[in-house]
């Protein structure tokens, strides 16, 4: 297996994950069974770093995003700290993200609103080029998208993921571009969420696509086209299984696992939430000895980098013995994630697994 590329992981996709795919998944096929849950993470957030027109930009190296090196700063064209302070554009920008970061997400789209109408009033005063005027709608634009994405307002975070993506291509970018292809993404998790399966599917599948498509025909890949390529594997699974779909699901979470063990290696996090991933479908698709299988490697890895996941992931292998009728294993791994349970959803998991197999002992169908 080849060495994994190391690179600094940031959770650049956090919103996401708390609006669709919640951390503990209940799956209804009367068996009452919760699983923790995970999206895939990449290096870098592609959407902060929006390059300018480029008409050469075909001849010149095709590595997609990298994180700007003074980030919000660099992004809006300032380099000074002194203008930087006094500039009332990104004053208003880092008063919307800071709401943001608090959950005032009212008050965090204002502000938005607001950077939009002074970078739009720059324009047209031609104290911005339209270059520049692009580059600063675009960045407004997609925080505008995620933040109404994670307030479950779907049909605005639908308009604005498509003003970013027309922004983009405006832009010079390339349909295959890791930011379109993130959009894609993200456009086709809204769909599911409104039932439209047919969008949904598409956007998955050229999201999946357009990343095999550059890595077979470059040479030279950068990381964040390979993970990005792994989330879109792994989103896809997601919808699969909220569809009862478990081959699917489990198809496509290994496959993700596959880019996990490239992109990050064999020993991390996400490597460990992958295999707890695929012991929760094998669980559904009735293969209870490869879910406690799995579901004990995921421990395995936790134990040895000590995330703190590890706590769902002793619930999870937990709850598989309880519903195998293996009481009193089942009773020593809920305790052991009581233990090491450190927030409120561990310790509600632990304890409704507890309640679970103490609830089998009062009806008299088993001892611990």
């Amino acid at each position: 297996m080849a060495a994994p590329m190391k690179f600094k992981i940031s959770n650049i996709f956090i919103f996401l994950k708390n609006a669709y795919f919640p951390r503990l998944l209940q799956i209804n096929m009367n068996k009452n069974y919760k699983f923790y849950s995970q999206t895939f993470k990449f290096s870098g957030m592609l959407h902060l770093n929006y390059p300018q027109r480029d008409h050469n930009r075909r001849t010149q190296n095709k590595k997609s995003f990298s994180l700007p090196s003074a980030g919000l700063l660099a992004l809006i064209g300032f380099s000074k700290k002194t203008e930087e302070e006094k500039d009332e554009l990104i004053l208003t920008l880092k008063k919307a993200k800071l709401a943001e970061k608090k959950q005032k997400f009212e008050k965090a789209n204002r502000f938005y609103h607001k950077a939009l109408g002074i970078a739009t009033m720059r324009h047209q005063n031609h104290e911005i080029t339209q270059d520049e005027w692009i580059t600063k709608r675009n960045y407004i634009f997609i925080h505008m998208a995620n933040l109404a994405f994670g307030m479950f307002k779907l049909e605005a975070a639908e308009k604005l993921f498509k003003d970013a993506m027309r922004g983009y291509l405006e832009a010079g970018l390339e349909k295959d571009d890791n930011a379109l292809v993130e959009i894609s993404m993200k456009l086709a998790m809204l769909y599911a969420m409104q039932e439209k399966h047919e969008e949904a599917v598409e956007g998955y599948k050229f999201a999946i696509e357009a990343q095999e498509r550059k890595m077979s025909q470059s040479e030279v890949i950068d990381e964040n086209t390979i993970a990005l390529w792994g989330m879109c594997l792994d989103a896809f699974s997601k919808y699969f299984l909220t569809r009862n779909n478990y081959r699917d699901a489990y198809g496509y979470t290994e496959r993700a696992l596959t880019v996990a063990f490239q992109v990050f290696g064999e020993n991390h996090p996400q490597t460990a939430t992958l295999w707890n991933d695929l012991a929760n479908i094998s669980y559904l698709m009735g293969n209870i000895d490869n879910a406690i299988s799995q579901c004990e490697k995921a421990i395995e890895l936790g134990e040895l980098l000590q995330i703190p996941e590890l706590a769902a992931f002793y619930c999870n292998l937990g709850s598989i013995l309880l519903h195998n009728g293996e009481f009193e294993k089942a009773f020593e791994k809920c305790t052991k994630a009581s233990k090491l349970a450190h927030d409120r959803e561990s310790r509600k998991q632990a304890r409704g697994c507890l309640k679970d197999i103490k609830a089998k002992k009062s009806s008299g169908n088993t001892e611990i």
